[in-house]
Formats: C-alpha cells, structure tokens, sequence
C-alpha cells in the first residue's frame, strides 16, 4: 500500500507542488511528467509500476491530462488497476471501488444524447408547458369578454368603449382580438 506522486507540471512548479502535495499525504516515489519535454510515457511507466491498493498522489486532478478526455481515461486506467487517488488541492480521496462508482457515473452521463429529445411524454415538460400557459404579467383590469360585449351591444367605438371602461385604447384592442364570447364562427371581432 504505497503512496506514489505523480505531478505533471511545468519545471518551476514541480517542486513547489511537491512539497505541497507531500504535506498531506507521505510520497514513497514521484513520477513526474515536465510539460516541456512534450507527451512523455512517465504516466504509462506510473501504471506499470502500480500494485492494486496503492494510493496515487497528485496536486490537482487537472495533472492527469490537459482534457476531460484524457483525465477520465487515465481515471479509468488508474481503477482497473484498483489504486486510491488523492488530490490535494480538490482536498479529495477517492478510495478504489468510489473511484469506480464516479467513473460509472460519467459513463452514463457520456451516454446521454448530446441534444435531449423534445418533450414529450414526459411529465416534466407537461408540467413546464402548463406554466407557462398561466399569465405572468399584472392581472386585468377587466374582464375582455365583457367590455367586447358592451362594445358590440352599444355600437361603441375604440375610444368610447376606453373611456367607458377606464382603461387604455390598447386594453380595448387587446380584449376585442383575444375575446372569444359571443362571435359566431365565421365572423372576426371589430376592431
């Protein structure tokens, strides 16, 4: 049950983080990969050297590679070989069988569909749906169907129907448009 460091780093911050590292967990033996040098095989000599149980060390998770890709593969290689992984500055243990249980869980998240399908069945976007058709904006003042009615009945006209009510000329155009009472299919509200 070792502990082995592994930084990947440029130079002037290895050593620093190093110290760092070791002030949480004791290191037995460093692998450590120089940015400068370009792609190394230090990770791969790491693996190699890994006995199940062991505990990998590291500054930052960001060190096992420069992409989500390759920090998820190289989680993956680091579990089938059933080793702990300590991350300093995350301040984070992951015994071998949780690192298990997280990369299970980006696996299913790598299955999903990039672009959900659209809403369906599913009750969640009903629910959504049905939101949005209650009113967001301040209450009416009146009853649309009404003041249509009372316009219609005394022939009145858009300014007359918005001074009866009180309410503006748009109010009146908007009720007028939007009120169903009373209208025989065919016909389309005076305006």
């Amino acid at each position: 049950m070792a502990v082995v460091g592994y930084l990947r780093k440029g130079e002037v911050k290895l050593k620093k983080q190093r110290e760092t590292v070791e002030t949480g967990v004791p290191v037995g033996r460093w692998f450590q990969e120089k940015l400068e040098d370009g792609e190394t095989r230090v990770f791969d000599k790491l693996l190699n050297y890994l006995w199940p149980e062991d505990t990998v060390a590291l500054f930052d998770l960001h060190d096992l590679g420069s992409s989500a890709d390759e920090i998820v593969s190289r989680l993956r290689k680091l579990s089938k070989k059933k080793v702990s992984v300590y991350c300093h500055l995350q301040g984070i243990k992951l015994p071998a069988n949780a690192l298990k249980a997280v990369l299970a869980v980006v696996g299913v998240i790598e299955s999903m569909p990039a672009n959900p399908a659209p809403c369906g069945s599913d009750s969640s976007c009903e629910e959504n749906n049905h939101r949005a058709e209650r009113p967001t904006g301040r209450r009416r003042k009146i009853d649309y169907d009404l003041l249509y009615r009372w316009r219609e009945e005394n022939r009145a006209s858009i300014l007359e129907t918005a001074s009866h009510f009180d309410v503006s000329v748009a109010t009146v155009k908007r009720a007028c448009r939007e009120s169903t009472s009373g209208l025989p299919p065919d016909v389309s509200p005076v305006v």
